[in-house]
């Protein structure tokens, strides 16, 4: 019994923690529009386990973490990408989100921020790629530039 309270106590509760992008907080909410047009908010995967990447086309290391990325969506885990700027430094389209799956040959969504309003909101950091875990609707991890071994450590974080 006490274990098991042990254990109730040492995760955050979603439904009485505090709105933000720190490990612990209840992930914030998005709507932003899709490489095929369609709208997704963060909301629409529940409890699932989500992983979440803020970054821009003209990101080098950006670039490079969409291959671990496409391997876990691969492997059955939802992926999004959110890209806030263009290669040029510009307002991204749903066209410039398409470009960046075709290229790197993607099955997940990229999601496009054009006023960069959501990414503000998560990648306080300023620096990217940042890439987030959310389950139960909590952050349950993040991460600043490009990582190594991916999968293992969502894996690892899911297993707490």
């Amino acid at each position: 019994m006490l274990v098991a309270l042990l254990l109730a106590c040492a995760q955050p509760d979603p439904d009485s923690c505090a709105e933000g992008t720190e490990v612990g907080d209840c992930a914030p909410d998005f709507s932003l529009q899709a490489n095929d047009g369609q709208w997704i908010s963060r909301a629409d995967f529940g409890d699932e386990p989500l992983i979440v990447e803020f970054g821009a086309a003209w990101c080098g290391n950006c670039q490079a973490m969409s291959s671990e990325l496409e391997a876990l969506s691969q492997e059955g885990y939802a992926v999004l990408m959110v890209l806030y700027e263009d290669a040029r430094g510009g307002p991204p389209s749903p066209a410039d989100a398409q470009a960046w799956v075709d290229h790197f040959d993607l099955s997940y969504p990229v999601l496009v921020d054009p006023g960069a309003t959501v990414t503000m909101t998560w990648n306080h950091s300023g620096s990217i790629p940042e890439t987030y875990l959310v389950d139960d609707g909590l952050v349950r991890w993040r991460h600043v530039g490009k990582t190594g071994g991916l999968k293992r450590t969502i894996a690892r974080e899911l297993e707490r």
